[in-house]
């Protein structure tokens, strides 16, 4: 875990950080900023925990402040962010593979071959910008009664994954108090409206 939490100045546990995967805290500098400090630390990958259940596309504008980190930077949700920084406090280990079939020359291969590019257990942005789009409030039907409905079929499509259903739980209360509706009492007066 970096040390200040953010990275937005120089690691104080350099030390502890060099040569693995560092866990930060997204917020108060820009993701290039962070995977600055963390590879000038040693540290050989930077996960950045969202403050979210979702994730978010990182990026850098201009293109040209990010040329010099060598360092692969992955975001992780809230929720997956909370369990490696208790894990870390605990002497836990975590160790990633990479899954050949979840490469972006994979989802290529798919797509050429008119497969789809992103099954059920992958992630990618397939997977994450609807989400992301319906936490912005974005993609939802019209009606009270049909937002009510999607949310159903998505939910039923996402059990299984907790960090996808929390960003969906999340959309849709959202969603809801912006229609000025509960969304715990709207779901049984929308049964009968179906």
């Amino acid at each position: 875990v970096a040390k200040p939490a953010e990275a937005c100045q120089p690691l104080e546990n350099s030390a502890e950080v060099r040569g693995k995967a560092v866990l930060v805290r997204r917020g108060s500098c820009p993701f290039v900023k962070k995977a600055e400090e963390v590879q000038a630390a040693g540290g050989r990958v930077m996960l950045v925990g969202s403050l979210h259940p979702y994730i978010l596309r990182m990026g850098v504008e201009p293109r040209w402040k990010g040329l010099n980190t060598m360092i692969p930077v992955v975001m992780v949700s809230k929720r997956a962010y909370s369990v490696l920084v208790a894990e870390s406090y605990m002497g836990g280990r975590v160790s990633f593979t990479e899954d050949a079939e979840s490469s972006p020359g994979a989802d290529a291969e798919a797509k050429a071959a008119g497969q789809e590019a992103s099954g059920p257990g992958r992630t990618n942005s397939a997977t994450w910008e609807p989400l992301e789009k319906l936490a912005k409030g974005e993609g939802w039907p019209r009606s009270p009664a049909y937002v009510t409905k999607r949310y159903g079929e998505l939910k039923e499509q996402l059990h299984g994954f907790p960090d996808r259903l929390a960003t969906l739980e999340d959309a849709y209360a959202r969603k809801m108090k912006e229609e000025g509706l509960d969304a715990h009492t709207e779901k049984q007066a929308n049964k009968d409206e179906l």
